[in-house]
């Protein structure tokens, strides 16, 4: 299923006047690269690590206009389990949209690598503006492909130096981080811990506890339940607790923790 996430690398960062969780991480034994220019240093090239093998199957398949390659991707790539939730045909219709939504698309640069993630930066032909493209794979092998997420930044109003000016690594890591899909338990976990946070560490007590009372009846309301992205729950999250304390210092922002 593309909407699964793992909670070891992955949590919503509550932002606070109190409560500052940042920062992008590189954790355990995996390999960690930041972005290079690679305008400076010849052709783009994706970086030897699962994650970034997976990308560059996937953007050569994609190019290619060419059905079989993209139904050996999905085979090569793709978990038993997502192959046999639709029929191929169906996978295949929907990278025809894709591609006459994007076009061709031409990488420019990354702007985080992990082993089993790679977050980076692509033109499409028929898009005004930049693609964000995050790809997560599974961290044992054969890395199957967990889920693929795909943003946009700048618009038909922005010149081109604006656009690239606005896709700095901060900007493309932020926006790729609310794109993030989460599924019930991470909805749940991330609800349960905001409360506790905002219980523990805002700066008035009486109004942290109501806040993460609302936060944790809204939880069992169902209210969160259909929230699909990171973004999205962080918004459900921060709107509930500024409409209890009438605090709009408070924010929760999905991130790296």
């Amino acid at each position: 299923m593309d909407h699964w996430i793992s909670r070891k690398h992955y949590a919503l960062a509550v932002v606070t006047v109190l409560v500052v969780c940042g920062g992008i991480v590189c954790a355990g034994d995996w390999s960690c690269a930041r972005s290079t220019d690679e305008s400076q240093q010849g052709a783009f090239r994706f970086p030897d690590t699962p994650a970034g093998r997976a990308a560059a199957a996937y953007v050569h398949a994609f190019n290619s206009q060419n059905d079989e390659q993209m139904k050996a991707f999905v085979t090569d790539y793709r978990p038993q389990s997502y192959i046999e939730e639709r029929p191929m045909e169906e996978r295949i219709s929907q990278y025809h949209k894709l591609h006459d939504t994007f076009g061709t698309l031409s990488p420019l640069r990354t702007a985080l690598s992990i082993d089993p993630q790679i977050t980076f930066l692509a033109r499409g032909s028929n898009v005004k503006g930049v693609l964000v493209f995050r790809f997560q794979v599974d961290e044992a092998p054969p890395h199957k492909i967990v889920f693929i997420s795909t943003s946009s930044m700048g618009s038909s109003e922005m010149s081109e130096n604006e656009i690239l000016r606005m896709a700095n690594d901060k900007n493309i890591l932020r926006v790729a981080d609310r794109a993030q899909p989460v599924d019930d338990r991470l909805i749940e976990e991330t609800a349960r811990a905001v409360a506790r946070i905002l219980d523990e560490k805002y700066v008035d007590p009486t109004i942290g506890k109501a806040m993460g009372d609302t936060i944790l009846s809204y939880l069992a309301d169902g209210r969160y339940a259909d929230t699909k992205i990171a973004g999205q729950l962080a918004e459900a999250l921060t709107q509930a607790a500024v409409d209890v304390s009438s605090d709009k210092h408070i924010w929760i922002e999905a991130g790296r923790c």
